[in-house]
């Protein structure tokens, strides 16, 4: 399936993650963000999110579709010992301001090889005094060491994209280096 993966994409991923989390326990949540500020480690949960699926110019217009998603969420140590609800407060707020990304970066990714053609964006966002980098890649690449724990968890299931979502603190003088958005990013299809 292609679809497009874009702002529009990073928003309904970030609105869709507080509903998603509530649906865990929620001890069990605040014992996984205590284990993630203790070692380096991510929440992964699986996403079906809706797209408009991209059809050929000659076919007729965009169909509404359903995309599944991989989402590996990482809390950097300080926000995750603040707790679960600091976390979702961030999250939330950063899916309703809707705001551009400081920095994004679209990109064909030539390591998916010529027969299957892959991509990749990143996008950094910037709420309140934390940064949420989500970077998205397709057709889904993930570690050897990564393969087991996710196939356990999809059981088999197709995976349309992989987004990351890392959470850190973060002041704007933290990212006075990167480019800034100057335009809007093209679309990246898959």
């Amino acid at each position: 399936m292609k679809f497009e993966i874009d702002r529009e994409y990073d928003q309904r991923v970030l609105a869709a993650l507080p509903p998603t989390l509530g649906l865990f326990a929620q001890a069990a949540l605040r014992a996984q963000l205590r284990e993630m500020a203790k070692q380096r480690r991510a929440i992964c949960f699986t996403l079906m999110t809706p797209v408009l699926a991209r059809t050929l110019p000659d076919a007729g217009e965009a169909a509404p579709a359903i995309a599944t998603v991989l989402v590996c969420l990482h809390v950097a140590p300080a926000l995750a010992s603040a707790g679960l609800e600091a976390v979702l407060k961030i999250v939330s707020r950063a899916a309703e301001t809707g705001g551009d990304p400081i920095h994004q970066l679209v990109s064909p990714d030539a390591a998916a090889g010529a027969v299957r053609s892959g991509f990749y964006r990143e996008a950094i966002y910037i709420e309140a005094n934390a940064s949420i980098a989500l970077t998205t890649h397709t057709p889904p690449k993930l570690p050897p060491e990564a393969m087991h724990a996710v196939d356990a968890l999809v059981r088999e299931a197709a995976i349309d994209a992989v987004t990351t979502v890392a959470i850190a603190p973060a002041s704007l003088r933290t990212f006075a280096s990167l480019p800034r958005c100057t335009a809007a990013a093209s679309p990246t299809l898959h």
